[in-house]
């Protein structure tokens, strides 16, 4: 759910978080479970003649998913992987609208139009990369497609790059 706030505004969500947990089922197939979030402000201000909109939203996104991850034969240092995920996306957004006119000498009190909400839905993802390990430490850089259902009826792409670390 988002509520774009200006007239050229774009839905980047590029501030979030993600961590991921498997194991090895076979030296092919992994179970894989992941939890992420990630969050969106936005704020403006437009003025026509007497007229004044501030605008502000704030929207976080969380995502749960699990499933199969498959590895083909690999070297033990260098580690390509794919996997298909599959669960659910929470959402919540915040949107307040306020509008002042401002006449001389007439005093009108601000308009404000507060929308608040959220929604659980299901979400697919398709990811894949490469794990560079060293011992029992490693870097990941990981990119994907992500479908959200429902509510939000959205699609995303996610790259990431971070650490791995062996147990």
């Amino acid at each position: 759910m988002s509520f774009p706030i200006g007239p050229s505004a774009v839905d980047d969500f590029s501030k979030g978080w993600y961590a991921d947990v498997s194991g090895n089922l076979s030296p092919k197939f992994a179970v894989v479970g992941e939890v992420g979030g990630t969050y969106q402000k936005d704020a403006s201000t437009q003025t026509q003649g007497a007229l004044t909109n501030d605008e502000a939203s704030d929207i976080t996104l969380y995502t749960f998913m699990g499933r199969i991850r498959v590895r083909p034969p690999q070297n033990a240092r260098f580690v390509p992987f794919g996997q298909v995920l599959f669960g659910a996306e929470h959402n919540a957004s915040n949107y307040t609208r306020t509008t002042t006119i401002r006449i001389p000498n007439v005093s009108f009190p601000p308009s404000t139009i507060t929308r608040e909400g959220n929604a659980s839905d299901p979400a697919l993802a398709l990811d894949g990369g490469v794990t560079i390990a060293v011992g029992w430490v490693g870097v990941r850089a990981q990119g994907g497609y992500v479908r959200m259902f429902k509510t939000t009826d959205a699609d995303a792409f996610r790259f990431s790059l971070g650490g791995v670390y062996r147990f």
